[in-house]
């Protein structure tokens, strides 16, 4: 039977070892990655583990969402993109300020994720890796799950905002207190900042969908998040709002004033 050669398979992970070897980590990477299951497919961890090959392969990372103000040259080096193609690697550009917004991007965000976890259709493995009209036990044979790291600096406030947002999306009954009651069991670390634990709960009232469509087919922030950056720009001077704030704050002004 032909083995995948998919980037990010494991069997793929075993013709690292060499590079492995050969790879001279910088210094001040050195530390201890922190990363944690939050649930069978869904990891938080730090920057450190989004960086780290053996942590990455030990637990079978094939995706992730780095929420960074920049982006960092080790997760393009070779043997990273061998486990992290650029194709299953979302960043997002995310500080952890008081004026960040977060709100817009986490539908985006979450789709992501949705579409970077479980198990893979056997189509999907197929197609992956260059077979057709094969019998639907060889698709399961070669599939591997898809397991996404949220990570950013710590693996505290930004990745842990991005999780909780995440799983409130998908169990809307439990809304914010029990999700992040729930994910703290897991990562006792994650802690969400005063701005964004507010657009979490701005999240739950607009039932998680942050944009709708406007005149002209244009995209726009619905109701809620409407007021939210309203609210915002009323209480901030215009040198401190974000660049996704002032976008928002046009669109609203253009399409509803």
């Amino acid at each position: 039977m032909p083995h995948s050669s998919t980037p990010g398979n494991l069997s793929d992970h075993w013709h690292l070892g060499d590079e492995i070897k050969a790879h001279q980590f910088p210094s001040k990477q050195r530390h201890r990655a922190s990363i944690t299951q939050i649930e069978d497919y869904l990891y938080i961890g730090d920057h450190a583990s989004s960086v780290s090959i053996p942590t990455l392969m030990k637990h079978g990372i094939t995706a992730m969402v780095s929420l960074a103000h920049s982006r960092s040259p080790e997760w393009s080096r070779p043997a990273n993109r061998k486990l992290i193609p650029a194709s299953q690697h979302l960043f997002v550009k995310c500080d952890d300020s008081p004026q960040q917004d977060i709100l817009g991007k986490l539908n985006e965000i979450c789709d992501f994720i949705d579409a970077h976890t479980g198990l893979p259709t056997v189509d999907e493995v197929l197609e992956q890796i260059g077979l057709t009209d094969v019998d639907e036990r060889v698709g399961e044979e070669v599939s591997t799950p898809r397991k996404v790291l949220v990570h950013c600096s710590m693996g505290v406030s930004r990745s842990g905002a991005v999780v909780v947002a995440y799983l409130m999306r998908k169990y809307p009954k439990k809304g914010l207190k029990k999700v992040l009651r729930e994910v703290r069991r897991k990562r006792r670390a994650v802690d969400p900042s005063a701005n964004f634990m507010e657009q979490l709960r701005v999240w739950q009232e607009i039932g998680y969908e942050a944009w709708e469509e406007g005149e002209g087919g244009k995209k726009v922030p619905v109701e809620g998040y409407r007021t939210f950056l309203e609210r915002r720009a009323l209480s901030q001077t215009p040198r401190s709002w974000t660049e996704d704030e002032i976008s928002g704050l046009r669109q609203c002004s253009s399409s509803f004033f």
